[in-house]
């Protein structure tokens, strides 16, 4: 094994620096480690490592590997602290100033949104009453929308004066965790200006490089423009060409995502491999001369990081443009230096450069694609043999998409919870197209400085490429069973996953049978897990109102089965039930779904034969052993003999009774208030429970409401059932 490790020296040393990263970004300082720390413990591991290394004993050479591990672990960790804003003595929060208001910078392109210019500040002063401090951080902020807002670039410097907040934690169980994506990219607050918070300043401040990628890319964005392109063949050809994706429709992103092909829409390293392969392909005649050679790097490098110019410069394209280029540079060398070094080597300068990189869901799906074609495409490819060349070159592609899925799939679940069963097809089809894509799109835009009329002709080509590809894809995604929804997994299955391939992958390349038996072993861990987590979802009796701004949203979990209530308009309204409700849908690993609209008195009485859930009249949800009361601005009040005794009282678009008449109905252990309630009205609720000493929850403050129901009593449920009739 020690023998195996010696040929991969890049990938011994990346190991320990990222799991010090990790490590880092998971638990942050603790308040243990002062900034002096950081600097002296790495510096101290680095002068023991000097040591044992040059001890003579034979037997303490493992205390070199020891120490150097040691050293690459806590400089990863060190590395990570220095490196996160909010630890900064300069960052903004550190000074504390009441009324504070800020000179910021536009960091980069401002996006239009729907009602709003969304803006990333990098801040450059505070400002109180005795003048200003020179400080740093980054701010997101969403300006009203409107003529001055949406003139804004990047550079701009502005004054605001809107208060600052937190960014805040998921509003709903396993909803997308909005504060720690924008938190491992340096941003923990926003704000909210309308057009008398914030003014623009006079001069500007940009990184000459970015102002110039920036511009580029806008002027290219308007000679597409120019061209025949609209609608989704511009947006398509944008996103593909120069990375920009904000014309995309959510239909024309799900048709992707169905089919397999999510890939293609982000400038990545598909698109820059794609030049560089080319490239590469087309200069192979360069190889025999050392000084040819140089000049084929030369060639490499300088199309790479142009591409990259004129796409922005963005996160995913120059992670991209880094690991081709090392392997560009790899390029040089008579002897081809170990492919699994240099892609280990780029990844750690990317780790140097930015620890939060490896957050970033692009970063973990390139190297892990790239990863496994080299380690996967000669076993694979040797399987079968073709001495016809097309079909040799299309059995070359199958088993680079092949690979590439193996090696990105427990990735790629983990995050979009679907799996495409097509992706042999839609690669095939789509890789070709996109190859002829990039370079059609490119030889439009560079056609349009030198001949216009050519620039136009080739337009039309590239209309044509652009439809095929959209209307293939459409065509895969609409296929029976196009993709596998609702997948689960999580980290220590990823990881027994990634451990069973590896060791698969090495038996047949080795033919040695510890590997085989060790798979096995991972295997049926892996398959345990899965077991015990459907038994655990078998199990579950739960009730959740979620926080859905200005609806009423409330499911009922019973094992795999679920009844979901929601107001009429909620149900006809995909993107917030997508983003707001189904992740919790898809971790519960519900399977039958009852939708039921509040207003429809026609289900009342039995909403399913097998399931002890109980709707009557809207108002009296009877469920396991719970009795809970729904109260909207349709609850008819009554004078009832005595209390009735309930578990839960659930306030809905904004009923008139009040709380005392409430507490004159009801025997209730607590109260819930859920989103489709005004804000003034859940203030003064708010109020008078705290002055009645009454439990509350309210789902737009603190989240969505979950609630553990026990398994029916049949005899109490029959006697919850009759009294509720009895309303």
């Amino acid at each position: 094994m020690s023998r195996f490790w010696n040929s991969y020296p890049m990938f011994r040393l990346i190991i320990p620096f990222a799991l010090g990263i990790i490590l880092a970004i998971g638990f942050g300082n603790l308040g243990i480690f002062t900034a002096l720390d950081l600097i002296v413990i790495p510096g101290g591991l680095f002068l023991l490592t000097l040591v044992a290394h040059l001890l003579p004993v034979y037997r303490l050479r493992w205390l070199t590997g020891l120490t150097i591990y040691c050293f690459l672990l806590v400089s990863g960790y060190s590395l990570t602290i220095i490196r996160t804003p909010l630890y900064q003595q300069t960052h903004f929060m550190n000074h504390p100033i009441p009324g504070q208001q800020f000179i910021l910078q536009v960091g980069e392109p401002p996006i239009e949104k729907a009602r709003s210019v969304r803006v990333i500040g990098n801040v450059k002063y505070l400002i109180d009453t005795a003048g200003t401090i020179k400080s740093t951080g980054k701010i997101l902020v969403y300006l009203q929308k409107d003529s001055l807002s949406m003139g804004l670039q990047y550079g701009d410097l502005l004054i605001l004066y809107a208060p600052v907040s937190e960014v805040g934690p998921p509003a709903n169980p396993h909803q997308f965790n909005y504060k720690r994506y924008l938190a491992n990219s340096g941003i923990y607050f926003q704000a909210y200006a309308d057009n008398k918070s914030w003014k623009k300043m006079a001069g500007s401040r940009t990184n000459p490089l970015l102002e110039f990628s920036y511009n580029i890319r806008q002027k290219m964005l308007i000679i597409l423009e120019s061209t025949a392109l609209t609608g989704d063949e511009f947006a398509v050809a944008a996103a593909i060409l120069l990375g920009y994706d904000e014309n995309m429709e959510p239909e024309l992103r799900e048709s992707y995502a169905g089919a397999g092909a999510m890939h293609v829409l982000c400038v990545s390293g598909l698109h820059v491999g794609v030049i560089f392969f080319i490239l590469s392909y087309l200069l192979k005649g360069l190889d025999k001369r050392k000084k040819a050679r140089l000049f084929k790097v030369i060639v490499l490098l300088l199309s790479i990081w142009v591409y990259a110019l004129i796409t922005g410069l963005s996160p995913s394209v120059l992670r991209a443009s880094v690991m081709f280029s090392f392997f560009a540079v790899r390029e040089y060398g008579k002897h081809k230096s170990n492919p699994y070094n240099i892609l280990a080597a780029s990844a750690f300068l990317l780790l140097l450069i930015d620890p939060f990189i490896i957050t970033k869901v692009g970063f973990q799906l390139s190297y892990a694609a790239v990863l496994a074609i080299i380690a996967l495409f000669n076993p694979i490819y040797k399987i079968v043999v073709f001495k016809n060349v097309i079909f040799d070159n299309i059995w070359k592609l199958l088993v680079v998409s092949l690979a590439a899925q193996i090696g990105t799939f427990p990735i790629a679940v983990y995050y979009f919870h679907q799996f495409p069963l097509y992706f042999f097809l839609t690669n095939l089809i789509v890789i070709p197209l996109v190859w002829l894509v990039i370079y059609i799109g490119i030889f439009v835009l560079v056609s349009s400085f030198i001949w216009q009329l050519l620039s136009l002709k080739l337009s039309a080509i590239f209309y044509v490429l652009l439809w095929i590809l959209n209307t293939s894809v459409a065509w895969i995604n609409d296929f029976p069973d196009a993709k596998i929804d609702g997948l689960i997994l999580s980290v220590p299955q990823i990881i027994l996953i990634y451990g069973s391939l590896i060791l698969i992958t090495r038996f047949f390349i080795r033919k040695h049978g510890k590997y085989l038996v060790v798979s096995m072993v991972l295997i049926l861990l892996l398959v345990t897990s899965f077991v015990f987590n459907r038994y655990d979802r078998m199990q579950q009796r739960k009730l959740v109102v979620y926080d859905v701004p200005g609806h009423t949203a409330l499911d009922v979990f019973w094992g795999r089965n679920l009844i979901a209530f929601s107001d009429s308009v909620l149900i006809e309204e995909n993107a917030k039930v997508d983003y707001n409700i189904q992740p919790n849908r898809v971790f519960s690993g519900s399977e039958g779904i009852l939708h039921i609209p509040f207003e429809s008195k026609a289900i009342s009485a039995n909403l399913t034969d097998h399931l002890p859930v109980r709707l009557i009249d809207d108002n009296f949800l009877l469920t396991g052993n719970k009795r809970i009361v729904i109260i909207d601005d349709r609850f008819e009040d009554y004078r009832p003999a005595n209390p009735m005794q309930v578990d839960l009282v659930i306030l809905r678009n904004n009923p008139k009774i009040s709380i005392d008449r409430i507490m004159q109905l009801f025997r209730f252990q607590q109260m819930v208030f859920d989103a489709s309630n005004w804000r003034w009205k859940v203030k003064e609720w708010r109020k008078k429970c705290m002055d009645a000493d009454i439990d509350f929850h309210d789902v737009k403050s603190d989240g969505a409401f979950e609630y553990e129901i026990e398994p029916q009593n049949r005899n109490r449920l029959v006697q919850l059932y009759h009294d509720a009739n009895q309303l």
